[in-house]
């Protein structure tokens, strides 16, 4: 069984992290989540410096993670037929490409 401790009245698991993150509203009011030590761990790869917060690194992976330019319509289909190229073996090895490319 874990060893659960008491912090300001809210029994953990010192295993688990709570990271702390405010809101981005107008009110920088906080909430706790919690978060494994593996997961904690790799949070902290992500920092760019040491002091960085886990919520300023929190952040900048939700805003990396939403594309603010989507593929166009034009753009899936031509992923489409390239996909149907491979699946027929119509492609080139490198060799053979600048073979024809005269390179």
């Amino acid at each position: 069984m874990p060893d659960y401790e008491n912090a300001g009245g809210e029994w953990y698991d010192p295993q688990k992290l709570i990271v702390s993150a405010l809101a981005n509203s107008g009110m920088h009011s906080s909430t706790s989540i919690r978060v494994s030590t593996s997961v904690r761990d790799r949070l902290k790869e992500f920092k760019v410096h040491p002091n960085e917060s886990f919520d300023d690194v929190i952040g900048r992976l939700l805003d990396s993670a939403i594309d603010e330019e989507p593929l166009s319509d034009e753009t899936i289909k031509a992923i489409e037929e390239s996909l149907e190229d491979l699946k027929a073996g119509r492609v080139y090895t490198l060799e053979e490409l600048k073979k024809e490319l005269g390179l």
